[in-house]
């Protein structure tokens, strides 16, 4: 009640605005997750390829590798942003692929793929923001997404290398994707390898990195849907217009931006779910009800009767009179005790107030919680 009435002091002290305070609801705090943790991914990212594109005469000026280990740091930050509140998908081809492997709730499908969507579309407009002097100065004001000696486009969204088709887009973005989902499976697999989970935003970065210098010829690595789609609608309404939507006649956006990442992140999470993994999945709410039952079984087991010394069990006359027993061990252990304490429950000090009055069950412990 306590408490209660804290919150509810809080509440009126904010204006009673529910975003405001702790009692969120629960899909509010994965929406922002999702969305700040793809904001910084583009964020970062973009903010290097902008270094690259807009120096790239320069010898102070960024390579591919660093570009590749920028997106890496980015996945690094909005893993440790959004690992404890929604997993941390980031990319709406690993949400969908888990879901369709019954390892995320669909129903939460709809405002993570928004988040992941809106974020890296805020990416864009704050790069934009950042760095729109240099981009006025290198294509004079004239906005070209591509194909072009001052084109832009590339610092918000992947383009077509020249030589690639529809197909080999396609087959680029599916075999990447599918490396991307498999060693993402491998790595928060407990039964695998058993990853830290403070050690996972670091593992996830260099796998990222790795990736998109392997693959970053054809199509530039895309692996993200968000982390296309969403600076490419921003660059329509930048100036850029629809050109950015054109490549490969207007077909580039949605076989390497969309269409490549989710199959190959579907293939990838299934391959490794069947040839690999030995776990059945619980969800975090799964998880987390399991975790209490176990508390709940240890705190029983250990205020069983079962749990006392042997002399206080076959003393039951001293038992039932509340004799101390020298000779008896602890009813509760040091972690039950602490369990207690910080629940903040009360035990009665009266020896005779704990032990069982009823003399037809001798095994009645001395002290119990209350109902």
């Amino acid at each position: 009640m306590k408490n209660k009435t804290v919150n509810e002091q809080m509440d009126r002290n904010r204006g009673g605005c529910a975003l405001l305070t702790r009692r969120r609801p629960p899909w509010v705090r994965e929406f922002f997750a999702e969305f700040f943790g793809t904001f910084f991914i583009v964020c970062i990212g973009d903010g290097a390829i902008a270094n690259y594109v807009l120096n790239k005469n320069n010898k102070t000026g960024v390579d591919h590798f660093a570009v590749c280990f920028s997106f890496g740091v980015g996945v690094l930050i909005g893993v440790s942003i959004a690992s404890k509140i929604s997993g941390a998908h980031l990319n709406p081809a690993v949400t969908v692929a888990l879901a369709s492997m019954g390892k995320f709730k669909c129903r939460k499908i709809p405002h993570y793929l928004l988040g992941q969507y809106f974020g890296s579309f805020m990416a864009a407009f704050a790069i934009f923001c950042a760095y729109y002097e240099g981009i006025d100065a290198y294509d004079e004001g004239i906005r070209t997404a591509y194909n072009g000696t001052a084109a832009t486009g590339g610092i918000f969204s992947t383009y077509p290398a020249q030589h690639i088709s529809v197909p080999g887009t396609l087959i680029d973005q599916i075999l990447a994707t599918f490396l991307l989902m498999f060693a993402v499976m491998a790595i928060t697999d407990p039964k695998g390898i058993a990853t830290p989970k403070h050690m996972e935003p670091t593992v996830l970065a260099l796998v990222i990195t790795g990736i998109c210098v392997a693959f970053g010829l054809n199509c530039g690595a895309v692996l993200n849907p968000a982390r296309d789609l969403g600076p490419r609608l921003f660059q329509a309404l930048a100036g850029y217009g629809f050109d950015a939507f054109k490549p490969l006649n207007w077909q580039y956006w949605l076989s390497a931006g969309i269409i490549g990442p989710h199959i190959g992140a579907i293939i990838g999470g299934w391959t490794y779910d069947l040839a690999i993994s030995d776990k059945t999945y619980l969800t975090d709410e799964e998880e987390e009800q399991l975790r209490d039952r176990k508390v709940a079984d240890q705190v029983e087991h250990k205020m069983s009767p079962i749990y006392m010394g042997s002399d206080v069990m076959n003393d039951s006359a001293n038992y039932r009179a509340g004799v101390a027993n020298d000779t008896a061990r602890p009813l509760m252990s040091n972690s039950v005790t602490n369990y207690i304490e910080d629940e903040g429950l009360e035990i009665d000090q009266n020896p005779s107030a704990n032990c069982g009055t009823d003399t037809s069950d001798p095994y009645n412990p001395r002290n119990k919680l209350p109902d």
